[in-house]
């Protein structure tokens, strides 16, 4: 019954159990259980997300972050929720850190009681993030998913940029660093810098993806680099990695950016505050946050007025750059360090 309804198997039990999921999924597996002969109960439209609405006619809405301690800048996240609730909507938060071993049971136990899902930098497979939109309007932050609304960063364009400016000091091999596989982001990053570096003639070099969103990854990150022969630039993943960059090189007796060049692929006030000031990728965090909210609130709105849901819809939103005293012309002579 699952394979025929293309949904997975536990959507289909709470389907037939009167189970949290959608009007439209749940009339789509009790059309498939009647054409292969079981009995199943049809849903006569949102009944179960309007029982969890306040008494003004909105319901709530759950975010759920990966990783909330490792964010220096809040307000993208505030903005996220100040449009939720300025809706009449409440926000239902719930953070994902590493040491949690079942992330998924998080996530499903707020869907259960939400009517909308905004997840923020998933770290569970795509799957699982489809299954609870079968089961409630869910929207995707920073990370694409095929079958599911999402708002994510294009990579390329701030790779490139970061690229072409470096480019255009003179720099021709650039290091960079990666936080591992799982996160979609890392992945397209990295994926990204290496494509825009050899359309530009540079040679990229990969420090590993053994490092995290710290700024003790930053300190191990510089080491790495200063065994890389002929690097004249570094690309830190974020920005608490690139002031563990510009920190640990300027121990080390270097000059930033006479003797390296250091960029983040994205920022924040901590870039302006560290000296020199960080070169940086505008993640634009505060747009992709509001755009994911304000998409969770129309697709709601769409799925109560229509009774189907919305259309699924992919918004990529371009990076920008910005100059400061982190970068300068490459060294004439790169040298043993």
């Amino acid at each position: 019954m699952a394979r025929r309804a293309g949904v997975s198997i536990s959507t289909v039990s709470r389907a037939l159990n009167d189970g949290k999921v959608k009007a439209a999924t749940k009339r789509l597996v009790a059309d498939v259980a009647n054409e292969l002969g079981y009995e199943a109960p049809r849903a006569s439209g949102f009944d179960l997300a309007r029982q969890r609405r306040s008494e003004d006619g909105r319901g709530r809405i759950g975010v759920v972050v990966s990783r909330l301690g490792v964010y220096f800048d809040g307000a993208p996240l505030a903005k996220a929720l100040d449009i939720i609730q300025s809706a009449g909507f409440r926000a239902m938060m719930a953070n994902i850190e590493d040491k949690d071993h079942d992330p998924e049971r998080i996530i499903r136990a707020v869907a259960a009681d939400c009517e909308g899902m905004l997840i923020v930098s998933p770290r569970v497979g795509d799957d699982m993030l489809r299954d609870v939109g079968a089961m409630t309007t869910t929207v995707v932050a920073n990370r694409k998913v095929e079958g599911l609304s999402s708002v994510f960063l294009n990579e390329a364009s701030g790779a490139v940029l970061a690229l072409r400016h470096l480019a255009s000091l003179g720099h021709r091999v650039v290091a960079y660093t990666t936080v591992g596989e799982r996160y979609w982001s890392s992945a397209v990053k990295g994926l990204s810098l290496r494509s825009a570096a050899e359309r530009l003639g540079m040679t990229a070099v990969h420090l590993g993806d053994d490092f995290d969103t710290s700024y003790r990854s930053g300190l191990m990150a510089a080491d790495a680099l200063l065994t890389e022969p002929g690097v004249t630039a570094m690309i830190a993943h974020d920005e608490i990695q690139a002031v563990g960059v510009v920190n640990c090189l300027t121990d080390r007796g270097l000059r930033v950016p006479q003797d390296m060049s250091v960029v983040s692929m994205s920022d924040s006030s901590l870039c302006m505050v560290c000296r020199p000031a960080v070169s940086a990728v505008d993640a634009r965090q505060i747009k992709v946050m509001s755009d994911a909210a304000t998409m969770v609130l129309g697709n709601i709105e769409q799925s109560r007025s229509g009774g189907v849901p919305a259309r699924v819809r992919h918004v990529a939103i371009s990076e920008t750059f910005s100059i400061r005293g982190s970068t300068g012309p490459a060294p004439q002579c790169v040298g043993s360090r």
